[in-house]
């Protein structure tokens, strides 16, 4: 794995989890409440900025030999692999590496899960169904009026009306018709 660009690792940090190199305090931070892995390298050649990752894509980090001598974290994200940077400690970084993969493995639970309870939630009543739809709506003094699928609205009034109402019942095709009288 040729580095064209040195990117030694200085710290890797658990709470949160980050890494800093050399020349950039920190490269990799894990969002510490939803576990998206957000990258910015900084300036160079072979060096990742502005990425995200999300744990419900599996990320892995691991810890590999470079030409028998340096060790390399790698994080390995849907079929990408990123050469983090070089450590000393290769204990040390597997430890952290062990870590992460715990957390980023729960987060990626925590989401499965919350998917899986609003899929599985009833889904909220359609709105433009026949069923949602009334098909009687009040009126003054008791009138009564019914929705027709053809031509104007019918109006029911209360048998004993000592009154004239004016109920407005427009059509659909012409619907500032005037008001009618009964």
């Amino acid at each position: 794995m040729p580095m064209p660009m040195d990117k030694r690792i200085v710290k890797l940090s658990r709470e949160p989890f980050r890494v800093g190199l050399e020349d950039r305090a920190c490269s990799i931070f894990i969002d510490p409440k939803v576990g998206t892995i957000l990258v910015d390298e900084g300036e160079g050649e072979d060096r990742l900025n502005g990425a995200v990752m999300y744990p419900d894509k599996a990320p892995i980090f691991s810890v590999a030999t470079e030409d028998g001598k340096d060790n390399v974290l790698l994080l390995n994200y849907s079929g990408f692999r990123l050469v983090v940077g070089t450590v000393k400690d290769a204990e040390e970084t597997q430890e952290w590496a062990s870590s992460a993969n715990r957390f980023l493995a729960t987060k990626a639970g925590q989401i499965a899960a919350s998917s899986t309870a609003i899929l599985k939630s009833p889904p909220p009543p359609d709105q433009t169904s026949p069923e949602s739809v009334p098909t009687s709506f009040p009126a003054t003094n008791g009138a009564v009026r019914k929705e027709t699928t053809n031509g104007p609205s019918k109006v029911d009034l209360p048998s004993s009306t000592d009154h004239k109402e004016t109920v407005r019942s427009p059509t659909p095709a012409n619907p500032d018709a005037p008001p009618t009288s009964s």
